[in-house]
């Protein structure tokens, strides 16, 4: 195992998906959830490709949406076995966004926007309708963190007892990072202690 990052990794089939818009929520006056949802959240066949159900388990995943520029549908990059396939032509206009909850067996996987003025993602989620179709792609790896390995790993409470939870913290911006990491329903992960 690496001394650089002490969690177990595992890499998976970076897949593009086409997915519908179910729900949009304001969760509060600054973030609107956006719930995606559709067969391709599932394992499904594409161009003569078997692709993998999509798996997110790791506290710090991430995929990556695709937005339209202007009335142009999105640049989207091709397929392949476990990759994509990015355009020499074009760049596609992505941006990286963590889930806040996944729950594959109702096919439905939730985002949280930041709501503020001229951010392409933050201006699509506003405008967003159910219904409508959207793209990404991931999430590409997940690293979990053991038990004793968070940041908070090796530091002692004040009565001497050893830390045992990481410890995580951002802005409105980093908003789905730490409270993902709580369990994605906000429950500490199983056994965390005091």
């Amino acid at each position: 195992m690496s001394t650089r990052n002490p969690r177990p990794v595992v890499t998976f089939p970076i897949v593009l998906r086409e997915l519908t818009v179910l729900r949009v929520a304001d969760v509060t006056p600054g973030m609107r959830r956006v719930t995606l949802g559709g067969p391709q959240l599932r394992a499904f066949h594409r161009d003569g490709l078997d692709l993998p159900a999509l798996r997110t388990e790791g506290f710090d995943d991430h995929v990556k949406f695709f937005f339209a520029e202007g009335d142009e549908p999105p640049v989207l990059p091709g397929q392949n076995v476990s990759s994509l396939d990015w355009p020499v032509d074009a760049r596609p206009l992505a941006k990286d966004y963590t889930p806040v909850r996944f729950d594959p067996g109702a096919g439905e996987i939730d985002f949280d926007f930041v709501r503020h003025e001229g951010g392409v993602a933050s201006t699509w989620a506003q405008r967003v309708k159910p219904g409508e179709v959207t793209w990404i792609a991931g999430a590409e790896d997940v690293a979990r963190s053991p038990r004793g390995r968070g940041l908070a790993a090796g530091r002692r409470r004040r009565d001497g007892a050893a830390r045992d939870r990481p410890v995580a913290g951002g802005d409105a911006r980093g908003h789905p990072g730490p409270g993902v990491h709580r369990g994605r329903r906000g429950e500490p992960p199983a056994g965390a202690g005091d």
